[in-house]
This record gives structure tokens, sequence and C-alpha cells, in this order.
């Protein structure tokens, strides 16, 4: 009996200190939360960049650590500098034994204003989901879900249902020509248009990417951080693109730069399937009369080939150059022209 007293009282007691332990690391790691957080305030501040908020509170006593961020705000942006963000809330959570993994989220809208020579650009989400990881090398990883997109430009928007995306960042970007300076992958999900695109319309159900952004860019406006890194050969490598659009889909891989007018200069190799729908979509329009298609679909077909599953599938160069979009050498869309802010 005396052996089981000794033993529940040791085990108490080591327990009573793991406890206290415990604790002393939670407000530990709560103190250097809130430092953290004034800390990124100040070098924003050094950067000209303003961040605003009502007072910070942590919480999550005693598996979390939370900090609420009410009336969030952030402006002066280096490369966006007219640019503000906003969010009613945004939350950040992490365990007291991980505090390099928080979870980020702003569940009551959030959006990001662009001034604009003819009014204002508009990003907005519903609801956004984050997960930022600090790497031992100083690096990033940033996961991303967002629903509820918007896009809006004066009477024009566009929409979509979701977006998830992920970001590696190094801790310090390659000077050499050609290194990446930012890996990602994205997918985006029931794009919705401002009007229809022939019998493709107005929804594209899914487009995915997966790449690297080339070359870094200076801390500068954005404008002249872009055409900087155009002079140094910058570049977005895709290394695989999937887009699915009504009963057309899409694979492929191409790089995309920046020509002397600051507009999209691209080159892709891919390969299309569901060509000959869209040859019977364009006739039950009356985009296309029936002898042009069946000529079409003739001719099509011999550079075709069946895919794995047996689908008919053809492979087709996709180009964009002078804000022109060509298939092979068909000129099949005009792009509209980007202004820079």
């Amino acid at each position: 009996m005396t052996n089981r007293r000794a033993l529940l009282r040791n085990s108490a007691l080591v327990l009573t200190v793991i406890l206290v332990c415990y604790t002393a690391l939670w407000f530990w790691e709560a103190y250097r939360a809130r430092i953290q957080i004034k800390r990124f305030e100040t070098a924003r501040a050094a950067e000209g960049i303003t961040v605003g908020q009502q007072e910070v509170r942590i919480g999550g006593f005693p598996f979390a650590l939370e900090a609420q961020i009410p009336s969030f705000s952030v402006t002066g942006f280096t490369r966006l500098p007219n640019a503000k963000l906003e969010a009613s809330l945004v939350t950040a959570k992490a365990r007291p034994w991980r505090p390099h993994d928080w979870l980020l989220a702003a569940p009551d809208n959030i959006s990001l204003t662009i001034p604009t020579e003819t009014g204002a650009l508009r990003f907005a989400a519903h609801e956004l989901k984050g997960n930022m990881i600090a790497a031992s090398d100083g690096g990033w990883e940033l996961r991303v879900r967002a629903g509820g997109l918007l896009v809006a430009d004066g009477d024009q928007s566009i929409s979509a249902s979701s977006l998830r995306l992920h970001i590696l960042l190094p801790s310090k970007p390659s000077e050499e020509p050609g290194a990446d300076s930012a890996d990602f992958d994205a997918t985006l999900e029931g794009l919705k248009l401002p009007g229809a695109l022939g019998p493709l319309g107005s929804v594209v159900q899914r487009i995915a990417v997966d790449g690297a952004l080339d070359g870094a860019l200076p801390p500068q406006p954005l404008a002249k951080a872009l055409a900087a890194w155009r002079d140094q050969g910058g570049t977005v490598e895709l290394r695989h693109i999937a887009v699915v659009w009504q009963k057309l889909s899409l694979d492929g891989n191409g790089t995309i730069a920046l020509d002397k007018s600051m507009q999209p200069l691209a080159a892709f190799s891919t390969v299309l399937r569901g060509w000959p729908a869209m040859l019977d979509a364009l006739v039950a329009e009356g985009a296309m009369k029936k002898d042009d298609a069946n000529f079409a679909r003739i001719g099509l077909s011999l550079l075709a080939r069946p895919g794995p599953d047996g689908e008919s599938q053809l492979k087709t160069p996709i180009s964009l150059q002078d804000g022109q979009l060509y298939v092979e050498k068909a000129r099949v869309a005009r792009i509209p022209h980007i202004s820079w802010p």
C-alpha cells in the first residue's frame, strides 16, 4: 500500500510538473506571437506599408495559440502603392509545439482594391483559409483555399467558385539567370466569364496549373518591377496546364513572358480532346456551315491520334502574340489589352 501511495504521489508530481511546464510554454509562445506581430508591423512600416487593426487578442489555451485580428487592413504595398487589402476579421492559429506552422483564415469576406485610370479593380473572396509554414532555411510554404471569388472592374466581372493555391518561396531568390524564385500549383473551379465564347459558353469548369516563376521581381511598383523582370529574362514556366471547358479538354505545357509592350507572350504544346463535339456545336449554333465542319473534321482527323482511352486527341501548338490567340497558325481570338497598375 505504501509503495502504491508513493507511486501515486510521484505520478501526481510528474504530471504537475508537466502541466506547469506546458502552461509556461503556452504563455511564452503567446508572448512571442505578440512580439512577432509587433515586429512584423514595425518591419512593414519601415518599408512604407501600413498595417491597420484593432487590438490583437491571443487565446486558445491550452491546445492552441489563436490570434484574432479585427478590422484588418494593409496599405502602402511596394508593388501596388495605392492598393488596399481589407478584412473584417483575420485569425491565425498554431499549436504551441509547432509555432512555425500557422493556420490563417478570413472567414467573412476579404478584398483587395487597386485604383485604376478608369475606376478600381477589386479582387474579393467570401472566405479564405490558408496554411503558412516557415522553413528552417528562412523560406516559406503557403497553401491557400478560397471560395466565392470575384474580380470586378466597373461593370465587368469574373467569378469563380473556388481556388486552391500552393506556393513555395525560397529564403533568398537566386540571382542566377533562369533560377526559380517561386514554385507554385493552383486549381480554379467554376470560372464564370463576363460573356459566352461561342459554343464553349461562359463557364470554365476547371483550370489547373503547375509551374515556376523564373527570375525575381524587384521591390518596385508593379509595372516597373515587371519590366525589370522581363528585361532580365524572367518567364513563367508552366510544367503542366489542364483545362476542362464544356466538352473540350486541354492538357499541355509552355512558357509565358512579356513583350516590349508589356503584354503576354506565350507558347504552348497542347493535346486537345473533345474537338469533334466542338465542331458539332459550332454547326448547331450556326457559327459554321455543315460542309465546312465536315471538311475541317476530315483534315483534323488526319492529324489526330487515339489517346490511351481510345478517344481522339489532337496535338497542336497554341500561342499568344500581339494580343492574338493562335491555334496552329489560325487566329481564333483577341486578348484584351492589360494596363498594369
